[in-house]
């Protein structure tokens, strides 16, 4: 499957770092892809919102299509909340 895909990373001020080469996850428009995405949302957001991790406080979620936002009250809570 990804025996020849490639990325390029473009750097600040145009700047391109060498190629990566691809060894896994899933092309754009795999068929896959909406189901592992959802997967991925529901498992993250049990984990918040269900307490699977009790130290997880102040922290809200908003997703919007592929991108997901985190919010807190502080950095350094945003901070302690990831460094579980």
């Amino acid at each position: 499957m990804y025996s020849h895909s490639y990325a390029l990373v473009k750097l600040e001020k145009g700047l391109l770092a060498g190629l990566i080469r691809l060894t896994r996850g899933l092309r754009q428009c795999s068929i896959l892809s909406p189901i592992m995405y959802d997967n991925f949302t529901t498992i993250v957001t049990r984990t918040i919102n269900g307490g699977i991790y009790s130290n997880i406080r102040d922290l809200s979620l908003i997703f919007y299509e592929d991108d997901v936002l985190l919010i807190s009250l502080s950095l350094s809570n945003l901070q302690a909340n990831l460094d579980f």
